[in-house]
């Protein structure tokens, strides 16, 4: 196991920086911390709506085989709060693109929101800004801990042991003035934000369309105004979703030689723009500068039990007819071996735009069986 991610600064530093965060473990058989860290506290105003999904195309698929969830009644979030807000998202686009509902689990809700209170009681206490997934018992935030690790911590909620799946966190920090109102604001905004930051990556996206059948999610706020500036308090944020299915037999399945895809001609939530040097493990371990710029990944994924193959790709600017370029990642080619044979990635090179419409059309491959894509979803944020 590696150990637990942790950015040492002082709190000037802190002060004088703001903080992305986002760190993906898998539930059951953990891998190692990956975390991805950047900048830019969203303190700004509503996002603006989505326009209307792109027009579908139609595509051959069996249904002889679907085990995706669909009707799994509503999540009690209330309305205006982080977690309705990410809830909507996350379950919008699943159902939308073909990855199946998730079931709303109070015990994982109380997992992931104990988890987050240990992370940002941990950073207060020590003045570094922790993020990751492993706890340490014992330690400055011991009040606050429930086990070292994903699978610790959903067994302490009442989970059993052999429950699998992903869990994924982002945070953020900022530095308002003595006596002025949080910088962090928490509502649906917030929590709709997050998980599109976390939608837009490469093994972030696969935890958040991970077969699990059970979602529940988290996060924790704290204000310090016990620092040593005499014009800032120093504001913490942790928030995290996990996916899980009670055990790795009780999975969601797409269908036989069913191809889903996301973003997908349905998807409202897409983001143009993946700085891949923010994301922990980075899926090119060679782009260090977060000045750099690439598009939405483009996920491809099969059953697990499945073999995909990819034979073509061509992602197209709908309103020019310009051809983006990409770089693919399989199994084979995963730097982080965090992808399996039924997945692929076709990460643009340029940032997509808002407001435009891009073409996807794609073939290969599911276990000898061609499939072909042909479609176009529109970035809106």
């Amino acid at each position: 196991m590696i150990n637990m991610a942790v950015e040492s600064m002082d709190r000037c530093a802190k002060r004088a920086q703001r903080e992305r965060l986002a760190n993906l473990a898998l539930g059951f058989a953990l891998v190692g911390s990956l975390a991805a860290c950047g900048g830019g506290e969203d303190t700004s105003a509503d996002p603006p709506a989505a326009p209307a999904p792109a027009p579908a195309t139609s595509q051959a698929t069996s249904k002889s085989a679907l085990q995706t969830l669909t009707d799994v009644g509503p999540a009690n979030y209330p309305a205006g709060t982080v977690q309705r807000g990410a809830w909507d998202v996350m379950q919008g686009e699943r159902v939308a693109c073909g990855f199946g509902a998730i079931k709303q689990d109070v015990r994982l809700d109380a997992a992931n929101t104990n988890h987050q209170e240990y992370l940002t009681h941990k950073s207060l206490a020590t003045g570094q800004s922790w993020t990751g997934y492993y706890e340490t018992a014992g330690d400055v935030a011991s009040a606050y801990f429930t086990g070292v690790n994903v699978g610790d911590r959903i067994h302490h909620v009442g989970l059993p042991a052999l429950a699998w799946g992903m869990e994924i966190l982002t945070g953020s920090y900022a530095s308002p003035s003595k006596g002025a109102p949080d910088q962090i604001v928490l509502d649906s905004n917030r929590g709709a934000s997050n998980i599109r930051e976390l939608m837009t990556t490469v093994y972030h996206l696969k935890g958040a369309m991970v077969e699990g059948k059970l979602a529940g999610i988290g996060y924790s706020h704290l204000r310090d105004t016990d620092i040593t500036s005499p014009a800032s308090d120093f504001e913490v944020y942790r928030y995290g979703t996990q996916v899980m299915s009670l055990n790795g037999a009780d999975l969601q399945r797409l269908g036989t030689n069913v191809v889903a895809t996301y973003p997908c001609a349905a998807a409202q939530q897409v983001q143009g723009n993946f700085q891949p040097a923010w994301e922990r493990p980075n899926p090119f371990p060679e782009i260090t500068s977060n000045t750099i710029n690439y598009g939405t990944p483009i996920y491809f994924k099969v059953d697990y039990t499945s073999t995909l193959t990819v034979t073509s790709l061509a992602l197209i600017q709908v309103s020019d007819g310009t051809t983006i370029a990409t770089r693919n990642l399989t199994a084979a080619t995963d730097p982080a071996r965090m992808l399996g044979k039924h997945e692929f990635f076709a990460v643009p090179t340029s940032a997509l735009t808002v407001g435009q419409s891009y073409r996807v059309v794609a073939a290969g491959t599911v276990d000898g069986h061609a499939w072909l894509k042909d479609y176009i979803f529109t970035v809106s944020f």
